[in-house]
Protein backbone atom coordinates (compact mmCIF):
# COMPACT_ATOMS: atom_id res chain seq x y z
CA UNK A 1 0.00 0.00 0.00
CA UNK A 2 1.24 3.47 -0.92
CA UNK A 3 -0.12 6.74 0.44
CA UNK A 4 0.68 9.72 -1.79
CA UNK A 5 0.17 13.33 -0.74
CA UNK A 6 0.56 15.94 -3.47
CA UNK A 7 -0.31 16.62 -7.08
CA UNK A 8 -0.71 13.86 -9.64
CA UNK A 9 -0.57 13.91 -13.43
CA UNK A 10 -3.34 15.96 -14.99
CA UNK A 11 -4.56 17.27 -11.65
CA UNK A 12 -2.41 20.38 -11.42
CA UNK A 13 -2.97 24.06 -12.10
CA UNK A 14 0.28 24.39 -14.06
CA UNK A 15 -0.14 21.82 -16.86
CA UNK A 16 2.24 23.73 -19.15
CA UNK A 17 5.08 24.02 -16.63
CA UNK A 18 4.59 20.89 -14.51
CA UNK A 19 2.11 18.39 -15.98
CA UNK A 20 3.17 15.78 -13.39
CA UNK A 21 2.72 18.23 -10.53
CA UNK A 22 5.44 19.36 -8.19
CA UNK A 23 5.23 16.60 -5.60
CA UNK A 24 6.63 13.47 -7.25
CA UNK A 25 8.54 12.68 -10.41
CA UNK A 26 7.19 11.52 -13.75
CA UNK A 27 8.98 8.18 -13.34
CA UNK A 28 7.46 7.59 -9.91
CA UNK A 29 3.94 8.38 -11.11
CA UNK A 30 4.28 6.19 -14.22
CA UNK A 31 5.43 3.23 -12.11
CA UNK A 32 2.70 3.92 -9.55
CA UNK A 33 0.02 3.82 -12.28
CA UNK A 34 1.54 0.70 -13.90
CA UNK A 35 1.85 -1.41 -10.74
CA UNK A 36 -0.86 -0.04 -8.43
CA UNK A 37 -4.47 1.09 -8.62
CA UNK A 38 -5.97 4.00 -6.72
CA UNK A 39 -8.54 2.98 -4.12
CA UNK A 40 -9.08 6.41 -2.53
CA UNK A 41 -8.45 9.99 -3.64
CA UNK A 42 -9.53 13.09 -1.79
CA UNK A 43 -8.78 16.79 -2.05
CA UNK A 44 -7.04 18.42 0.87
CA UNK A 45 -8.92 21.30 2.47
CA UNK A 46 -6.02 23.60 3.22
CA UNK A 47 -4.27 23.84 -0.15
CA UNK A 48 -2.10 26.74 -1.22
CA UNK A 49 -3.63 28.86 -3.97
CA UNK A 50 -1.26 27.55 -6.67
CA UNK A 51 -1.51 23.77 -5.97
CA UNK A 52 -4.11 21.01 -6.05
CA UNK A 53 -2.71 18.56 -3.54
CA UNK A 54 -4.64 15.38 -2.87
CA UNK A 55 -4.29 12.43 -0.54
CA UNK A 56 -4.47 9.15 -2.46
CA UNK A 57 -4.17 5.53 -1.38
CA UNK A 58 -2.84 2.97 -3.85
CA UNK A 59 -2.94 -0.81 -3.65
CA UNK A 60 -0.62 -3.09 -5.63
CA UNK A 61 -2.40 -4.60 -8.62
CA UNK A 62 -2.31 -8.37 -8.94
CA UNK A 63 -0.90 -9.75 -12.15
CA UNK A 64 -2.40 -12.84 -13.76
CA UNK A 65 -1.67 -14.85 -16.86
CA UNK A 66 -4.35 -15.37 -19.46
CA UNK A 67 -4.15 -18.44 -21.66
CA UNK A 68 -6.25 -18.60 -24.80
CA UNK A 69 -6.99 -21.97 -26.38
CA UNK A 70 -6.49 -22.27 -30.11
CA UNK A 71 -8.56 -24.00 -32.77
CA UNK A 72 -6.52 -27.18 -32.24
CA UNK A 73 -8.62 -27.95 -29.16
CA UNK A 74 -11.83 -28.06 -31.23
CA UNK A 75 -10.75 -30.71 -33.76
CA UNK A 76 -13.45 -33.31 -34.11
CA UNK A 77 -15.50 -31.45 -31.55
CA UNK A 78 -19.08 -30.33 -31.58
CA UNK A 79 -18.36 -26.77 -32.76
CA UNK A 80 -17.85 -27.74 -36.41
CA UNK A 81 -20.90 -30.00 -36.57
CA UNK A 82 -23.26 -27.42 -35.02
CA UNK A 83 -22.50 -24.87 -37.70
CA UNK A 84 -23.33 -27.25 -40.54
CA UNK A 85 -26.54 -28.64 -39.05
CA UNK A 86 -27.98 -25.40 -37.68
CA UNK A 87 -30.61 -23.36 -39.48
CA UNK A 88 -29.01 -20.10 -38.34
CA UNK A 89 -31.67 -19.46 -35.73
CA UNK A 90 -29.77 -21.23 -32.95
CA UNK A 91 -32.13 -24.24 -33.16
CA UNK A 92 -30.92 -27.53 -34.56
CA UNK A 93 -32.93 -29.09 -37.38
CA UNK A 94 -33.97 -32.73 -37.07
Amino acid sequence: TIIHVGELYGDTLSLDQAPWGRSSSKEFQERLAAEYHCILKMKLKNNWLHVRDTLSVWKRSEMCCLVFGGDDDDKGGKAGSDASSSSGSGVEEA
